[in-house]
């Protein structure tokens, strides 16, 4: 199994990132924000800085943590939303290829009474030359704010829609969050496509606390998930001291 995680939940700087790395023998991160930037956000020359960086490291880019359809609207209200989400679409694209990355997140926009599995699909199966082009896939993640917000979610448009280069990304976190209570049921027949998880864990207050400390049954995702998925650590807390527990645990039983 491969365990990764996101950068800014430990740091949003790049050498204290490194060096927790380091210290945990990890190979893999997640870039999501650096310097308070999003680093979609980054020029490219900054960007192939940030790459040479983790180059010289020996760690990979395992995903590049897009907010493409995170706050925006889907249905598109307007010519000019359904532009932005284009180029924030390719932008992620640029990045990714920058970054050496074939993983890229999104969402599944703002949540409306408006939308629709169909509608989104075609969006999505609209962009199968541009990702096959570019050598990248894309990670659909289940989020609170979103239309696709559970797990269940998930599961109906995979199990509907034939999606090239579109796979899911399970949050169970994120499915707790939405009052979801049989996600790891649901997650059973999602296990065979889905190979990248955001893994955190709750309390019995349903509060984020270290992976491992909680009441998530991390156990089932471990025996069903398929042998090169990657695990990136997401604890949610933004405590340094959480995410190295966290590592921790990963490293023991993962």
């Amino acid at each position: 199994m491969n365990i990764s995680f996101i950068n800014d939940e430990f740091s949003d700087n790049l050498e204290e990132c490194v060096r927790f790395c380091h210290e945990n023998n990890v190979n893999l991160i997640e870039i999501r924000r650096l310097n308070g930037r999003d680093i979609c956000e980054f020029s490219d020359s900054e960007i192939v800085q940030v790459f040479d960086v983790l180059q010289k490291n020996d760690i990979s880019v395992s995903c590049l943590d897009s907010r493409i359809l995170k706050k925006e609207p889907f249905p598109f209200l307007s010519k000019e939303d359904e532009r932005n989400a284009n180029m924030a679409f390719e932008r992620a694209i640029c990045v990714a290829k920058l970054l050496k990355t074939t993983k890229i997140r999104m969402f599944s926009g703002k949540e409306s009474p408006d939308f629709s599995l169909e509608r989104f699909a075609s969006f999505l199966y609209e962009k199968k030359n541009l990702l096959s082009e570019a050598g990248v896939d894309v990670l659909l993640e289940n989020e609170k704010s979103c239309n696709i917000s559970s797990v269940a979610d998930l599961r109906q448009l995979f199990e509907n829609f034939s999606l090239p280069h579109i796979f899911p990304l399970i949050d169970f976190g994120n499915a707790a969050k939405v009052g979801e209570e049989d996600s790891f049921s649901q997650y059973l027949f999602l296990k065979d496509r889905c190979r990248y998880y955001h893994i955190k864990d709750m309390d019995e207050n349903n509060r984020y606390c270290a992976v491992g400390s909680g009441v998530f049954d991390l156990k089932c995702i471990r025996e069903n998930a398929v042998e090169t998925s990657i695990f990136s650590l997401e604890p949610g807390t933004k405590i340094k001291r959480d995410m190295e527990l966290s590592m921790q645990y990963m490293k023991e039983h993962f």
